[in-house]
């Protein structure tokens, strides 16, 4: 059975999140964006959409991306440059 590693991180405001993740048997990276939606209560509306959006598309959302290892090394060594310009490593 593949295996996955995943990474979630926090929006520095508490509104939105990155989930980060891995799977060993394709060596790609996902990449999806979350969001707070409140005090937790959702309208049936909304779950129907939700629902509706698994049926036909096989996932929840629609802000999802796949990146191959080597765009995924960019990206790295994009946060890496950026995290330690001007010595603000740490």
């Amino acid at each position: 059975m593949p295996e996955s590693r995943d990474c979630f991180t926090l929006c520095s405001c508490f509104g939105e999140g990155l989930r980060l993740v891995y799977w060993d048997d394709d060596k790609d990276f996902y990449v999806s964006m979350w969001k707070d939606r409140g005090d937790g209560r959702t309208c049936w509306r909304q779950r129907f959409r939700h629902i509706w959006r698994i049926l036909t598309k096989g996932e929840p959302w629609d802000d999802e991306i796949v990146l191959h290892m080597e765009e995924a090394k960019k990206l790295a060594q994009f946060i890496h440059d950026q995290a330690t310009r001007d010595g603000r490593e740490g």
